[in-house]
């Protein structure tokens, strides 16, 4: 019993010697608020760095593929929503053939976009 005592003894001592680890170190940037991801780059990036295609949607290999195939309407309708211009779907389908990139251009061109009057 007298062990007991005097090992808690020692640790009671002990732990007001010990400074924690402050786990917060990382979350809380320069100037306090805490934060998950910069949208912004800070002052000693480059000023010449072009991050205009940050919020960018990719299309992977699949969606292309339905696209081609027919199935347009679950992306189409995506696309009409955000009111992608035709030449922002040209860019997005950039990994398709030439033949296969025209005909679902115009597809949506004539669909969604209907020379400028966008289909609800």
């Amino acid at each position: 019993m007298r062990v007991t005592v005097v090992l808690l003894a020692a640790i009671a001592t002990s732990l007001g010697l010990v400074d924690p680890i402050d786990g917060t170190l990382g979350d809380i940037n320069n100037n306090g608020k805490r934060f998950l991801r910069r949208q912004k780059p800070s002052e000693d990036d480059d000023a010449d760095v072009d991050d205009s295609d940050v919020d960018e949607e990719r299309i992977n290999a699949s969606k292309l593929r339905d696209l081609v195939s027919g199935k347009t309407s679950k992306q189409f309708d995506h696309w009409g929503k955000q009111k992608l211009s035709p030449s922002r779907v040209w860019d997005k389908l950039e990994g398709l053939s030439e033949t296969n990139r025209k005909k679902v251009y115009d597809w949506y061109f004539k669909d969604i976009y209907r020379n400028g009057n966008w289909r609800r």
